[in-house]
């Protein structure tokens, strides 16, 4: 269990930010570095759906916090397990998305959340029912 517990009063979004900062740093802290690419903290919401390899969606979409990112892939938190093998994630505002392909190749439980670790397949044009 961490350490850090989230804000329960409405908090800014400076608070937010920074306690997403302190969650990356913690999961990150003590584990042993051995990825293909070096990670990049990144504190960021995302959209997702599960969806075949094909990029083909089903299902209702979640909103998730990512921890970090590299070449390779993102890290992200969400409030229960995710069990679907791949994902359309949609990251970045409105006027600049970007739409990935991820493969889930980790989702195990940290505190009171669910820590997924996805490798990206490939870009997609849109995300499309």
């Amino acid at each position: 269990m961490t350490k850090i517990e989230p804000v329960l009063e409405s908090p800014t979004s400076a608070d937010a930010y920074l306690w997403g900062e302190q969650l990356a740093e913690e999961l990150t802290r003590f584990q042993f570095e051995a990825r293909a690419h070096p990670r990049t903290k990144l504190t960021v919401e995302l959209t997702a759906r599960a969806s075949n390899r094909n990029g083909s969606v089903f299902g209702t979409p979640f909103d998730a916090i990512t921890t970090d990112i590299s070449p390779g892939g993102l890290g992200f938190l969400h409030t229960t397990t995710v069990s679907d093998k791949f994902l359309a994630i949609t990251l970045g505002p409105k006027h600049q998305q970007a739409f990935v392909l991820v493969e889930v190749v980790r989702c195990r439980p940290i505190g009171q959340f669910y820590e997924i670790g996805a490798k990206f397949i490939r870009l997609l044009d849109a995300i499309a029912n």
